[in-house]
């Protein structure tokens, strides 16, 4: 299980009632696994009929499951009747189905509002920024139109917090935004770090919590920035316990409301693949080497192939530093934000017992 933080988790009134959409993602799992240990009645939703089991998180598996396609807004409606909160971390299946259903999916959620005061939550993230002088507040304007051409992701960022912006303003709903940078964490299938940079992480024989069996020899690691180019990273448990902490002090919020974690900051872009290979060298006995991140073989083949296409589209975020401040959010909770250092984080990432 993840390591948890020393923070007191926050109260909130037992009637309260949080749907989580996207219940098995990286987000939405860990917001869930804190909202219910805090009191909050927690109902998951997924495309499945069955909820997967979650190594990372068991106390899930006591939750229940509602089967919500939010192509399908009736049964969407009907599974948030009694919602206080909406916690829309649903995604596309892939990078690739983005620009066709991420909009969609944004409707059917605002669809499905059963009352004005109801929350809806947004993970963010930090592709409709614009790179400049760090940290970046929550006054600094979005990319958008022209500026943002060569960032369809962006763009598309941009436009869903806009739509669920007109929505909390025009008085349908509450809403709340969350930015940060890229997870990491024991359940993260979809993230840079298992995807791309240590893919070993998806092998069967890697163990599924923390001391529950030996890692196998890493070779190598990934290494998708340069040198010198710092990046941002958010640990799961970190960023559900901020979530979580908002929502706490929802009815302080304005009805559109905005934030920026700090999470991890690595200043030279080398730190986290640095230490990643210096946990897994103690662990197992040998540290892999890193290389560069084959950006120049992605190239050759994204015209054939979607993904790696998709996967371009996003890498000035490897090439540019794009740091989030969090003073806003340290004002409003009156306290720091819940961090988790370096190697603990890590270790519980990499499911180092």
């Amino acid at each position: 299980m993840s390591t948890p933080t020393n923070h007191a988790l926050p109260t909130h009134r037992t009637a309260d009632h949080a749907l989580i959409l996207g219940g098995t993602g990286a987000a939405s799992a860990a917001i869930a696994s804190r909202l219910a240990r805090s009191g909050v009645r927690v109902t998951l939703a997924g495309r499945g009929s069955v909820a997967p089991r979650l190594d990372a998180y068991p106390d899930l598996a006591a939750l229940p499951w509602r089967q919500v396609d939010l192509r399908q807004p009736g049964a969407l409606r009907q599974a948030a009747r009694d919602g206080a909160v909406i916690v829309h971390a649903a995604n596309p299946a892939s990078y690739v189905d983005w620009p066709r259903e991420v909009l969609p999916m944004m409707d059917a959620v605002l669809d499905a509002v059963a009352h004005p005061e109801v929350t809806v939550m947004l993970p963010g993230n930090v592709y409709a920024l614009t790179p400049g002088p760090s940290p970046i507040s929550e006054d600094v304007p979005a990319r958008d139109g022209a500026e943002n051409a060569t960032n369809a992701k962006g763009r598309l960022r941009h436009t869903l917090e806009a739509r669920l912006q007109s929505a909390a303003q025009a008085g349908q709903c509450r809403a709340l935004v969350v930015r940060a940078g890229d997870f990491f964490g024991a359940h993260a299938p979809r993230g840079w770090i298992a995807q791309a940079m240590l893919p070993a992480l998806n092998r069967p024989e890697w163990p599924a919590v923390p001391g529950s069996g030996g890692l196998p020899t890493v070779r190598r690691i990934w290494q998708p920035g340069a040198a010198g180019v710092g990046h941002q990273w958010n640990y799961l448990d970190d960023y559900a316990h901020t979530v979580a902490l908002l929502l706490a002090e929802r009815a302080r919020l304005q009805r559109w409301a905005a934030f920026h974690t700090a999470g991890h900051w690595d200043a030279d872009g080398q730190t986290l693949v640095a230490r990643t290979a210096d946990l897994l060298g103690q662990a197992t006995g040998h540290r892999p080497r890193t290389k560069a991140f084959p950006w120049g073989a992605m190239r050759l083949v994204a015209p054939f192939h979607a993904m790696s296409r998709e996967v371009l589209d996003m890498r000035w975020l490897w090439q540019q530093p794009v740091r989030l401040s969090n003073a806003k959010l340290r004002a409003f909770l009156h306290r720091d934000e819940p961090h988790t250092p370096w190697d603990a984080a890590l270790r519980a990432s990499l499911r180092i017992g």
